[in-house]
Formats: structure tokens, sequence, C-alpha cells
């Protein structure tokens, strides 16, 4: 891991778009990949912080998490989605790095709670949230899909 730095990535080059674009169908293989465009919105959008792990050695990116701030009237409210590690680079520390990277973030905005899911193959992604302090929230989650 001494190779390893873990940011925030605040702004695009064409590299990093290459390199997430890359680790985003090791999440889901069907995923439709976002515009450089789009997915320079999400990296500006005030209410999300995209993590990265870079290799400093060849600059590239092996891995991202996305950290999402929303307000409700009771506070404001936190969400992790897309922990991605590159294939090649899992058991290393690296979800623990970006999670914990994410963690302090929502601390340091006075985010009142953090939630993410999983899904429930995830097995060591589980076993990675629950060592950080996640626990299982019982509800049931209940989507719509758009399109």
């Amino acid at each position: 891991m001494n190779d390893i730095k873990i940011e925030q990535l605040k702004s695009l080059n064409k590299k990093d778009y290459h390199d997430c674009m890359n680790l985003l169908p090791q999440l889901l293989p069907t995923v439709k990949l976002p515009s450089y465009a789009e997915f320079e919105k999400i990296i500006k959008s005030p209410t999300t912080n995209l993590f990265i792990a870079r290799e400093e050695s060849s600059q590239q990116i092996i891995g991202m998490l996305t950290l999402i701030f929303y307000r409700i009237p009771v506070g404001l409210c936190s969400r992790i989605e897309d922990v991605i590690i590159d294939e090649n680079h899992r058991r290393k520390g690296l979800g623990t790095s970006l999670c914990n990277a994410a963690i302090e973030d929502a601390k340091k905005a006075e985010a009142m709670k953090i939630d993410l899911t999983s899904n429930p193959s995830r097995e060591e992604a589980h076993r990675l949230y629950e060592s950080l302090g996640f626990s299982i929230y019982n509800t049931s989650v209940y989507r719509l899909v758009l399109h």
C-alpha cells in the first residue's frame, strides 16, 4: 500500500476518466458508462465526492468510491455507492482505506449517518463494512426502476 494514494478526485482528465470507466464494469458488467461530460458533472457536484485509490508510480486509478450527501428534515445524511477495487489489486486494504476516507469526510461535514447497500452475494464486502462499524439496518428497500 506504500505506492497507493487515497484522494478525492476534484477535476477530470482523459486518463482518469478512462481508468474509472475500466473499473465500473468490474462492479456491474452491464453498466452503461457515463460520457466524459456526465462523469465530470459527478465530480463537480457539490453533493458528490468521488474518492480514488491511485497507484503513485503509474498514476493509474485502481479503486474508487462515491460518497453522496443529501439533506432531509432531520439533518444531513450521506450514502456510499459504487465501491470498486480493480480485480488485480483486491485484498490489499484499498477498500478499507477508501471507506475510511469517506467516513472521515462525512464526519467532517457533520453528516448524521452513512448508509450503503451491498449485494447479498458480496460476502467479502460485508465483512469489510462490518469491520468498519457498519451494521445491518432492519428495513426493506423498495425500488422503482424508471428506465
